[in-house]
């Protein structure tokens, strides 16, 4: 069902910025992300999964808020690799750190099931983060996500926040970034399903966001003028993919959304989102 979500989020959002309230072009799209989270002790990052962009601006601002105080960085990985990536934020870096990152079984999953997460710009997510932790910055990482939460998709999205939250309220002081699939991100389940984008009868689950309301959270979409990532569709083996071109939008933009109906709380669109292919673990490095 999984590859049903996709498919639902790819038709939804390829018309956001549609519902724009106010415009801004930002100087910075950095700058933006930390102006579209205000004072909000979380701001959830949503992603088409295996682009370099998004991971590259999440590491961007969790470095910025370091300059202010702590932060966690909450990634849709599962919790059995928390002890993984714990060792690796506390190690050098060296190719032995990270082949011992990499021997988890969420990064032994072969490229052609492999759903974008797993990606060449993740793990350079993780070394900048060690790195800048290893110059003094406050930051750690949550793996949120869970082996055993993949049974129904509602029951995962629900379980995700209660991870977050709990993570939260450990923490309260401390500021959280958290890059997910942009299904998960959405404040609210998508309307109007039609039965050419899921299977007749099935119901989208209430994304993760939707149980963070209470907490204080913003979502922020990223999305490109231009698209390619990686990701499983259908019954397609997973591999590179491409959106259609947005040739009316004007990139960057940061489109804020209002009502209580809105999908996200602001969508952030890039010029281009590149494409960032699976780690290859047993690589030479």
């Amino acid at each position: 069902m999984r590859r049903f979500l996709w498919t639902l989020l790819l038709a939804c959002g390829l018309s956001l910025s549609a519902h724009a309230d106010t415009l801004a072009a930002p100087e910075s799209p950095v700058l933006a992300l930390d102006r579209a989270a205000g004072e909000a002790p979380m701001l959830i990052v949503g992603e088409l999964h295996g682009t370099q962009e998004t991971p590259a601006l999440v590491v961007e601002l969790a470095r910025t808020w370091a300059d202010r105080g702590a932060v966690q960085v909450g990634l849709e990985i599962p919790a059995q690799e928390q002890s993984r990536l714990d060792a690796f934020l506390r190690s050098t870096g060296v190719d032995a750190d990270r082949q011992a990152l990499l021997a988890g079984e969420f990064w032994q999953t072969p490229r052609e099931r492999s759903d974008g997460r797993r990606s060449e710009a993740m793990l350079a997510l993780l070394e900048s983060l060690r790195s800048a932790r290893a110059a003094g910055a406050r930051i750690n990482v949550v793996a949120f996500d869970d082996a055993a939460f993949h049974g129904p998709a509602q029951d995962r999205n629900a379980r995700m926040a209660e991870r977050l939250r709990l993570a939260h309220e450990a923490q309260p002081q401390t500021r959280t970034i958290v890059l997910t699939g942009n299904y998960h991100a959405r404040r609210n389940a998508p309307a109007g399903v039609t039965r050419q984008s899921v299977p007749e009868g099935y119901v989208p689950p209430q994304p993760m966001t939707a149980h963070l309301r209470e907490i204080g959270a913003r979502t922020v979409n990223v999305s490109g003028r231009e698209t390619r990532f990686w990701a499983c569709l259908r019954d397609q083996p997973c591999g590179p993919q491409r959106l259609p071109v947005q040739s009316s939008v004007v990139a960057p933009l940061l489109a804020s959304l209002d009502g209580p109906d809105r999908d996200y709380d602001a969508v952030l669109t890039l010029p281009v989102l590149h494409v960032s292919e699976p780690v290859t673990p047993d690589a030479d490095r």
